[in-house]
């Protein structure tokens, strides 16, 4: 066995070339008579020094294609050749780098290529995918349009269909179908047409610069594959412009409501103050004027249709409706919010009218005349025009004697019937009093004897309080009186 000099694999001993890396090897035992080798052996030894001498001088120019051929068959005859006379034949020489790269860069460039053509075909295809789905897609919103009327703050929104583009449209869609006729396709035109609804998110009170969202519902998705079309539901914004400005306007700040009567029997007075054309003739609603009663809550409000013409005439309400709280002269119905004052004053008149009484009895005097009470009484019956709405009775003891001794000193009770009693809308109070003491008292005199008054606190009681419970409640009582 030998060993190659250049890559150290172990050689037969009669080995010329070595079996992997192709070096000659120089073998001093291997004796070849090169008179037995056969010409063509020779003629590609003097062909490879040719070659050698032909990279350092060039004489000719081969074709490069034509020269790599003939080397692969000279090899392929020349290892032919030593097989049959029985000599080793030398390995194929590795690739270099470079042809390797070569071989790389082709195969990549191939599958680029190839790449590219599939791609184009799934373009192409997809192009043209697209186009017949273009064709037969129908863009609900081109045929919708929305518009605005009326004033900022005030508008209000609405929407149209161009139905005969849209009709039109929905037939052209239709052109790819050959499986349906003209008649056809105008009927599914139609049909398609009615199932389209239309809904704006908010369509009144609008103002500039507010967002519309617009749901338009396409036709059902059966009928749409019956029709070989395309028409989705759609949903847009949009934003609200070119409503005018308006003139915003407080209609009750020239309204004027007035109050006038007694409480149960009031009157609302109404007068529209506005010297504007339009605003001074706005109607508007209100409750019966009259036969109020303080307290009461009176509501004008504006009718509608006059809300709508004054938007049209550029005007917008603040305020549609308001209320007023009725006002007016009312009668007590409670002792307890009589002042002091006005009680002792009424007090005051009854007893002059009973001082007044006795002065005016010959034989009779009348001597510490002293509040010990009193009684206030009220009418629940608002409208009630056959009595009063309030009543108040002071009670005075009167101690009488007779001037000639004629009767026993004795004690009676007095009272003067004061009724009406009225709080007024400018702060007075009046009220209205009887003209005679109530009651009558019999006194043993030589013959009978009567004076105004009432023989005792149970007496006044009946009169006062009792004989009036049909129609009056006694408020309240003061004193030492039942």
């Amino acid at each position: 066995m030998i060993v190659c000099k250049n890559c150290g694999e172990q050689l037969l001993d009669d080995a010329v070339f070595c079996i992997n890396c192709g070096q000659k090897v120089e073998n001093v035992n291997a004796e070849v008579n090169v008179a037995e080798v056969p010409a063509y052996v020779a003629v590609e030894n003097v062909g490879a020094e040719a070659q050698s001498n032909q990279a350092q001088e060039p004489q000719m120019m081969y074709n490069n294609q034509m020269q790599n051929q003939q080397m692969m068959q000279n090899n392929q005859m020349y290892n032919q050749q030593m097989q049959g006379y029985g000599y080793p034949v030398p390995p194929k020489k590795p690739l270099s780098s470079k042809a390797k790269k070569g071989i790389i860069a082709g195969i990549i460039a191939f599958f680029v290529v190839l790449s590219a053509i599939i791609v184009t075909i799934i373009v192409v295809s997809n192009i043209n995918k697209d186009k017949e789905i273009k064709a037969k897609t129908v863009d609900l919103s081109e045929f919708i349009e929305v518009t605005y009327t009326g004033y900022d703050g005030y508008g209000t929104a609405s929407y149209t269909i161009d139905s005969n583009a849209l009709k039109e449209a929905l037939i052209k869609a239709q052109e790819k179908n050959s499986k349906t006729t003209k008649a056809e396709k105008e009927y599914y035109a139609i049909s398609l047409e009615y199932e389209i609804s239309v809904s704006l998110s908010k369509d009144e009170k609008l103002s500039n610069g507010d967002k519309i969202e617009v749901n338009i519902t396409g036709p059902s998705s059966q009928s749409l594959k019956a029709a070989d079309i395309i028409a989705d539901d759609v949903k847009y914004s949009i934003e609200v412009s070119g409503l005018k400005e308006v003139t915003k306007v407080n209609l009750f700040d020239y309204i004027e409501v007035t109050f006038d009567g007694v409480d149960g029997d009031i009157t609302a007075t109404i007068k529209n103050t506005a010297t504007d054309d339009f605003l001074s003739g706005v109607y508007y609603d209100y409750p019966s004027k009259w036969y109020l009663s303080v307290g009461d809550k009176f509501t004008i409000t504006i009718y509608d249709y006059e809300i709508s013409n004054a938007l049209e005439n550029g005007y917008a309400f603040t305020e549609t409706s308001k209320d007023y709280i009725v006002t007016g002269d009312s009668y007590f119905k409670k002792q307890s919010d009589i002042s002091e004052t006005i009680i002792t004053q009424m007090n005051t008149t009854a007893e002059d009218i009973i001082i007044e009484y006795f002065d005016g009895i010959s034989k009779v005097e009348a001597s510490d005349i002293e509040i010990v009470g009193s009684y206030f009484l009220i009418n629940e019956e608002k409208n009630d025009w056959y009595r009063y709405q309030n009543y108040y009775y002071p009670i005075y003891s009167v101690n009488i004697v007779s001037t000639d001794g004629k009767f026993e000193a004795t004690t009676i009770y007095c009272t003067v019937e004061m009724h009406s009693i009225l709080d007024k809308t400018s702060g007075e109070v009046t009220y209205m009093k009887g003209s005679s003491i109530l009651g009558q008292t019999e006194l043993k005199y030589s013959n009978f004897y009567y004076v105004k008054g009432f023989n005792s606190l149970e007496e006044a009681y009946n009169k006062c309080v009792v004989d009036n419970n049909d129609y009056l409640t006694l408020e309240s009582k003061t004193g030492e009186v039942e």
